[in-house]
């Protein structure tokens, strides 16, 4: 399964996490990353500006 997250997704642990919403969230997004890294799912990112994401990375 191919499974697209938006970037701002990947923040979400790193909110305040004292709202239940945002808890929950997060760990759904834990369970996701978790999933992809065992290759039971595809991760795919998709980069708005890849020169900017390149120039970050490198």
């Amino acid at each position: 399964m191919d499974i697209y997250l938006d970037n701002c997704c990947f923040n979400r642990p790193f909110d305040d996490q004292t709202s239940l919403r945002i808890h929950l969230e997060s760990e759904a997004i834990k369970a996701i990353l978790a999933s992809c890294n065992t290759s039971q799912w595809h991760l795919i990112i998709v980069v708005n500006n890849p020169l900017k994401w390149l120039e970050e990375v490198l």
